[in-house]
């Protein structure tokens, strides 16, 4: 028979916190919808969370809409339409793609998912529509298409517990103090969930961008490879979402020499960084985005432009993207609160405010650049 298919729509309205030095619970950072169908095949020997070896077999393919709206119904509303999330443990891209085991399981760190091959399309055209009657899927404006498809390796999600870590640790031999943003060290951290996504691109691994409406051409960014030798995953993304308040939120971001961490504000300018503050004012609290040391250290090398409405075109371009970071750390804070139409700045209780600190960086680089010795300069 056929694969079974369960249409879902889920609506979250309301979104909002409340803190002992904020109490927001009458505003609200806005309304999402999810309206999806698809299939998921999963099983695993030992039960479905045995993560001790390789016996797990999973297969997702969904597609639908994601809304945004700040909001009630009729409130413009901004959309990841046509949205394809498709993910499945194979054998590789050398091997056919075809269904391979891999690993889900509970371990201390969370819910963890891992597999030494997995093929994954996450694309979605960005759409928009200012007059709609309620989480609208007609009638919107789409501005361009997104996505990801192919081949990872060794690839590895984790889902924990756990928000921001308190206090400061010794860490170095010039004894710096790092912000304990795990809590692994100081073992304090307050609730939250945290995220982890790591991987390797495999050979037919490609980011997508292109139009979303007339005939659908798009750029294709492929054949990527590691950049220089560096060790580890080609792409690691750690984040942390957290409702934080002044006092216990993050203090800022370090550009600097170091690799790994974020030092206090005295240990950056010590070690001749220069240190972003990011905290938040007495009284305040917020909804924290929290990424420390994700990276990208792979770059594409082969850049082609598809036109299916002409027979799917292949034109090859004679030029690549280096787009790579050694470490990014960012503090992401939002606050309920919009601002209404109009010269006058007026706010309102929906919406959302976003103080953003970001911070894309080569720390080795920085250290050469920085360096006493003009021939450790010269390197930079």
């Amino acid at each position: 028979g056929e694969d079974p298919a369960v249409p879902v729509q889920l609506a979250l309205g309301g979104l909002t916190f409340q803190t002992a030095t904020l109490d927001a619970s009458s505003r609200s950072l806005g309304q999402f919808a999810l309206q999806s169908q698809g299939n998921m095949l999963w099983s695993n020997q030992g039960g479905l969370f045995n993560g001790a070896a390789d016996t797990a077999l999973f297969d997702l393919r969904s597609q639908g809409d994601l809304i945004y709206r700040q909001g009630d119904a009729g409130a413009a509303e901004l959309s990841f339409a046509n949205l394809i999330f498709d993910l499945a443990f194979t054998n590789g891209a050398a091997a056919g793609q075809l269904p391979a085991a891999g690993r889900i399981g509970l371990t201390e760190e969370g819910i963890e998912f891992g597999a030494d091959y997995a093929d994954v399309e996450f694309t979605f055209d960005l759409a928009f529509k200012a007059n709609p009657t309620n989480f609208d899927t007609v009638g919107r404006s789409h501005l361009v298409r997104f996505g990801w498809q192919g081949g990872l390796i060794n690839a590895r999600q984790r889902i924990g517990a756990g928000g921001y870590g308190y206090g400061t640790y010794a860490d170095g031999v010039n004894i710096f103090q790092d912000f304990d943003g795990t809590g692994a060290l100081a073992n304090s951290r307050s609730q939250g969930i945290n995220l982890l996504s790591e991987w390797d691109f495999d050979s037919d691994f490609a980011l997508v961008i292109g139009e979303a409406a007339g005939n659908r051409s798009y750029v294709r960014f492929s054949d990527w490879q590691r950049f220089g030798n560096v060790t580890g995953p080609m792409f690691s993304f750690p984040v942390t979402f957290d409702v934080v308040q002044a006092g216990a939120a993050p203090g800022g971001l370090c550009a600097g020499p170091f690799t790994s961490g974020v030092p206090d504000q005295a240990s950056c300018i010590g070690a001749g960084g220069e240190f972003f503050s990011s905290g938040l004012p007495a009284g305040d609290a917020a909804f924290a985005v929290l990424v420390r040391d994700a990276h990208l250290h792979a770059y594409s090398s082969l850049v082609e432009v598809i036109d299916p409405q002409a027979g799917g075109t292949v034109t090859p371009v004679n030029w690549g993207l280096l787009l790579t970071y050694g470490k990014l750390d960012a503090d992401i804070f939002l606050r309920p609160q919009g601002r209404a139409d109009g010269a006058v700045v007026n706010t309102t209780d929906t919406g959302i405010r976003a103080d953003v600190t970001l911070l894309a960086q080569s720390p080795d680089a920085w250290r050469r650049a920085n360096s006493d010795d003009p021939l450790v300069r010269a390197t930079a």
